[in-house]
């Protein structure tokens, strides 16, 4: 395991402050009958090379693996109102305790989304999510319910930059750690459209939970 998303906080450090952006966009398909709940995302990758910008970007559906040089930004929308929830689980620092960084909503800001909303982080187009130098997987949970989650809401305190998105408190970081692991037991339907470029995670579920790993070499 890794801190490479951790990075996202070195740039709060820097000044760089990691936020959203919402604009209206099109369904990635046929809108779900009421009873069934859906989400998509892609990622957009950009290579660097001795600090500067290489080649176009492209965009990703999902998981691939990730060279040192490369950053990302993740966008994900849904054609449904509901509450979403970004996070990343970095290295436990002691045993049965994870540590997870909150990096959307921030403190002060909503979870909640109206249809068709899309949430695109870092939010600012010359800015981008950037790995460091140890290498292994990442994992990026991400949360939508039709209701707000209790655990997941205390998270967003801990976006203020002085804790830089890392929760600190132990005992909300199993309630949230309980609440992950709780649905993606039960994990929803994901379909991986290449030829758009996205991955659609749909479930009958009120909440769907979806694990991504970035793999980082």
């Amino acid at each position: 395991m890794i801190g490479g998303l951790v990075a996202l906080v070195v740039l709060a450090v820097a000044g760089i402050f990691i936020g959203i952006n919402r604009k209206p966009s099109q369904p990635a398909t046929l809108p779900p009958s009421v009873s069934e709940r859906m989400f998509s995302y892609h990622i957009v990758v950009q290579r660097y090379r001795d600090g500067q910008p290489y080649r176009e970007s492209f965009v990703l559906p999902g998981e691939m693996i990730f060279q040192s040089d490369y950053r990302i930004r993740l966008v994900v929308t849904s054609p449904q109102a509901g509450h979403l929830y970004i996070l990343n689980e970095g290295p436990s620092s002691s045993p049965g305790v994870p540590s997870f960084n909150i990096l959307f909503p921030g403190s002060g800001e909503s979870a909640r989304l109206a249809a068709n909303q899309t949430i695109q982080i870092p939010a600012e187009e010359n800015h981008w999510i950037v790995f460091d130098e140890q290498e292994g997987t990442e994992k990026l949970w991400m949360a939508w319910s039709v209701e707000s989650v209790e655990a997941l809401e205390a998270a967003k305190a801990f976006g203020e930059s002085e804790h830089q998105g890392r929760i600190a408190d132990p005992g909300l970081l199993r309630e949230v750690q309980m609440f992950l692991n709780q649905h993606q037991a039960s994990p929803p339907t994901v379909t991986r459209d290449d030829q758009k470029g996205q991955t659609i995670v749909r479930s009958n579920s009120d909440v769907m939970v979806r694990l991504v790993h970035l793999e980082h070499h």
